[in-house]
């Protein structure tokens, strides 16, 4: 039967309103209190065949097919599967990332429906409701805690916002009467009859427990007088009975304000949104930005150095503040230009370059005002105090939620902070003081309120506008003259942001302090932007693994570090006469189509010991990274207290060796650099145990699966024993672990023994945080579980940036225990495994087949920097770092010239290997290392402080080899 034309418009409505209703339902799920799932399951109640099918079977699962059909194709393939890079426009880009914030709230809500306790004591006490009811009324408002053992060491976290359902058990006997089929309550009436009850709460904040003590959750409360009817509703039960559910439910405000981000995103031209948000296209030839002055090239591009007095900066630190003050003198008027990028491992700097940066941005130019965000509130706190000690109250501003209790900012910022007359709720200043302001600080989220009270630029800049126009009216009517324009209008209220730990923060984030400062007018002064972090270390916390692996785990910094850069190269190639590019030095240092340096790179640690960046700088920073350290460590003291701890740990254990160390003959045949050599300075230390991991529950959350290792606890909690009683200080030891599992095993053996003030916590824990002893715990001891961890990015098995956060906390002592045949399994690890070995550094037990497998054959390939993606056994990855230390302590004989010259190797970087002839005057951290030449082709010159790159870099074809392929990092 053909259809007809009403049958066919009749079936379009339908479809459309089907659309429209998943719509709704999919908004739906990301403010109310279930899972997607849940909502999608949800009978229709336009089902119209509900009397033949009684259980209705049918028709849901109809439904349910069709809802998983449209969604599963249509907003999921096509809208989150296409790479940001290569989205269209602002419409497909708010599209992808409202859809990935569907699947996080949705994998949010699943995770926390594990948080529920079950008859539980919620015990009030006196206090306040931090001001949230605004006057003299809040000490009226009670507090509770509720007793919850393991509640701080859940993932996901409970977090300050989060709304606490809480209900009696038993019914409360309340005063009411029968009206019809409502039940009306009168408290005049005496009959009481029994009534459920749900009280909404706020979670305020997450105590830890201490000395024995379990863990506990403050909630806000009734008020006095409700509480008091509570309690009288409860007098026909004795106490034993007068107990709560309790439910958690995570607080909407991050979504909301990510979703405002994205819809502000909507809004602003093509031209912002593909020159900011968006990766140009490779073939886009985007417009020069107009300048004030006609200016052309910044001072950066130029090579100069601007003397910032007080601040003692390296060379590269002084070239992005160089970049800031160069766009702060010559500021775009017609386009936003790309964000400025400062990047590096911990350790580098990248703080105090920010701070010198924003202190001398406000000497230049009175008005100059700015706005440093961060994704976290420990990291603002932070910036907040540092910034305060140059800047007074009337100076800089530090903007706190209204939710958040004032007991969670520390004592030395509340100062900077502003709240209400009963001293509760934080608050915004009046409008006269805002604007006066210098500098806010805020994390990304909070950013937000300045965007709802209408402090932007975009906003600003109108009212300034329409007051121009105003005066202007008024002098005319007045009839007096006035030649020129009035000043200032189009200029910005911010004139700088900067975005500190930017590679911590989701890219709807990112948005939220964009959508702050980002005007779009044009002849507008425009913002300047810069971003601050390391992608190379652990990022935003995505719980959904789809959504991680679409694009919400890269965080916006880490994508503009991605994009296909191919003109930068063919740039280059111009400026250096047609040469190719075989140093990643060159990109590095890549100026944009203005000739402005747009990303630095700050590689000399100063933080750490060298033996500690030996492998995080060969495996994760592509052997760029140097280390300033070694020069500082003059005082003998120290370094023969740290050795004699580190002596005391290896009498412990055995130390393993390869088969025939001794005699040599098994590394006859390779150079001396290389070959098996016990490091008696190298305060690293790694202790084999073959154990058995174990899945377990965390107290009171039976839904939390988490993994536990008895074995490596006991050996963990043996190790910081013996150093506590030789005198080390349980404060400035840390111990990680990669699951909460083994946190809280440790945690338990440690109190057991009268060590509960170590610090104990989970690699993320540990993430900006640095100890003088650093013992991490791998866990894992089961080879056939890593795939299952790298499915769910749990573990440190095949997670580059978990490594090479748990390789880089310790200052002076680094102790790794582990399984020696699950580590030989993983590249990156393997290639740990490998250092430990050939530097002696190797105790207790050493797996399967003698050293876990690990032989040295004629086979093997010595490479700067590893694969990290691909098991290659044939390669051992040896830095520069680790070569020049072998050379200065044991190898004295042999010069780096005449290893080099004995042979070819391989240096490895992505997941490809290729020979290249290593030079003589190899690259070093020492003073005393010759530059390496360059061939007469090339005549950029070497650094003026002649530390140049160590090893063969990528070369311009490897660069062309598929045009759509992201540049590497600029490490790369």
């Amino acid at each position: 039967m053909v259809p007809t034309r009403s049958d066919l418009m009749h079936m379009t409505r339908e479809v459309t309103m089907m659309v429209r209703k998943i719509k709704e339902e999919l908004r739906y799920a990301l403010f109310s209190n279930e899972p997607l799932s849940n909502v999608l399951e949800r009978e229709s109640p336009s089902s119209s065949h509900a009397d033949d099918d009684p259980d209705n079977t049918s028709t849901k699962r109809t439904e349910r097919e069709n809802y998983t059909e449209i969604i599963g194709t249509k907003r999921m393939r096509a809208v989150i599967g296409t790479d940001t890079r290569y989205l269209e426009n602002a419409s497909a880009y708010h599209d992808k990332y409202e859809s990935l914030l569907l699947l996080e709230r949705d994998e949010i809500l699943r995770l926390y429906e594990h948080l529920s306790q079950y008859r539980v004591k919620v015990s009030p006490f006196p206090g306040n409701d931090g001001g949230r009811s605004g006057g003299s009324a809040a000490s009226a408002f009670l507090y509770a805690h509720i007793v919850i053992p393991g509640i701080a060491d859940v993932q996901p976290s409970l977090s300050v916002g989060d709304t606490c359902l809480v209900r009696p058990v038993e019914p409360l006997q309340l005063p009411a009467h029968q009206q019809g089929a409502k039940m009306v309550f009168d408290p005049s009436r005496r009959a009481y009859v029994p009534n459920p009850v749900e009280i909404q709460c706020l979670v305020l904040r997450i105590v830890r427990g201490r000395a024995g003590n379990p863990d506990e959750v403050v909630i806000t409360w009734l008020s006095a007088d409700d509480d008091s009817a509570l309690q009288h509703a409860w007098s026909y039960y004795p106490p034993d009975r007068r107990l709560f559910n309790v439910r958690f439910v995570p607080g909407t405000h991050p979504m909301e304000r990510c979703l405002t981000a994205l819809d502000w995103a909507t809004r602003l031209p093509n031209s912002v949104v593909d020159s900011l948000i968006l990766a140009p296209k490779e073939e886009a030839q985007l417009a020069l930005p107009q300048y004030r002055d006609g200016h052309k090239h910044s001072e950066a591009a130029e090579g100069k150095c601007i003397d910032l007095g007080q601040y003692s900066l390296n060379e590269k630190q002084h070239a992005f503040v160089s970049i800031c003050l160069s766009r702060t003198i010559h500021p775009s008027l017609n386009r936003v230009r790309e964000p400025m990028l400062l990047t590096g491992p911990a350790g580098v700097g990248k703080t105090r370059t920010l701070y010198a940066a924003i202190n001398q941005i406000l000497d230049v130019n009175p008005i100059n005002r700015i706005l440093v965000c961060a994704p976290s509130h420990t990291a603002a706190n932070v910036l907040t105090q540092r910034l305060g000690e140059n800047l007074s109250e009337k100076e800089l501003f530090r903007l706190v939620d209204s939710d958040r209790g004032s007991d969670t900012i520390p004592f030395a910022v509340l100062r900077f902070t502003r709240r209400d007359q009963s001293g509760g709720a934080f608050i915004l200043p009046p409008i006269e003081e805002l604007l006066q302001l210098r500098v806010i600080v805020c994390t990304c989220l909070d950013a937000h309120i300045l965007y709802s009270a209408g402090l932007t630029n975009a906003t600003l800049r109108a009212w300034r506008k329409c007051l121009s126009h105003s005066v202007q009216n008024l002098m005319k009517k007045c009839r007096l003259s006035f030649d020129g324009d009035i000043r200032g209008v189009d200029e910005p209220h911010f004139t700088h942001l900067f975005i500190d730990e930017a590679a911590q923060a989701t890219e709807p984030e990112s948005l939220i302090p964009l959508s702050v400062v980002v005007d779009p007018e044009p002849g507008a002064v425009k913002v300047e932007i810069a971003l601050i972090g390391d992608p190379r270390q652990l990022g935003a916390q995505v719980y959904s693994s789809v959504a991680a692996e679409s694009g919400l785990g890269l965080s916006f910094l880490e994508r503009l570090l991605q994009r296909p850069n191919t003109q930068a190269i063919a740039e280059l190639e111009e400026k250096q006469g047609g040469a190719p590019i075989d140093n990643i030095e060159d990109l590095l240092a890549y100026y944009n189509e203005d000739k402005e340096q747009t990303s630095v790179f700050l590689n000399v640690n100063y933080r750490c010991r060298p033996e500690f960046l030996m492998m995080p700088s060969a495996l994760f920073y592509f052997d760029k990274l140097q280390s300033a350290k070694s020069k500082m460590i003059s005082d003998p003291e120290v370094t023969s207290r740290w050795c004699r701890e580190l002596r005391m740990l290896e009498k412990a254990r055995p130390r393993v060796k390869m088969e025939d160390e001794d005699a040599g003959d098994a590394s006859a045949g390779m150079p001396r650099i290389y070959r098996p050599h016990k490091q008696d300075m190298w305060p690293v230390h790694f202790r084999g145990v073959v154990g058995r991991d174990v899945s377990v529950a965390l107290d009171s959350f039976p839904g939390t699966n988490s993994w536990s290792n008895l074995d490596e606890a006991k050996e963990v909690s043996e190790i910081v024993l013996a150093l506590a009683q030789d005198g080390v200080s349980p404060e400035s030891i840390g111990v990680m672990a990669p699951f909460r599992g083994q946190v809280v095993q440790i945690r338990r053996l440690l109190r057991d023994v009268g060590l509960g003030q170590v610090n104990v916590g989970t690699i993320e824990d540990y993430q900006a945080v640095e100890f003088d002893v650093i013992v991490l715990s791998l866990t894992r001891s089961t080879a056939k579980f890593v795939e299952f961890d790298i499915k769910r990015r749990a573990g440190v098995f095949g997670q580059p940036k978990r490594s090479n956060v748990a390789l880089t906390r310790p200052e002076h002592l680094l102790v790794a225990v582990g399984n020696p045949n699950v580590m030989a399994s993983c590249p990156i690890w393997r290639q740990i495994l490998w250092f430990f070995l050939r530097n002696g550094l190797w105790h207790g037990a050493s797996g399967s087949k003698g050293c876990a497998g690990l032989e040295l054959t004629d086979s093997l390939v010595y490479s700067t920097t590893g694969t990290g993606d691909v098991i290659d056994e044939t390669m051992i990855t040896v830095g520069t770092l680790e070569k020049i230390s072998r050379q200065t302590e044991a190898f004295d004989k042999d010069s780096i010239e005449a290893i080099v010259a004995k042979g070819t190797f391989a240096s490895g970087g992505g997941n490809e290997k290729r020979e290249t002839k290593i030079q003589a005057g190899v690259a070093s951290n020492s003073s005393a290392s010759a530059p390496a030449t360059r061939p007469a082709t090339q005549p950029n010159p070497a650094p003026p402080n002649g530390n140049v790159t160590a090893g063969p870099a990528p070369t311009t074809a490897q660069f062309r080899g598929n045009m759509q392929q992201p540049m590497p990092y600029p490490y790369p």
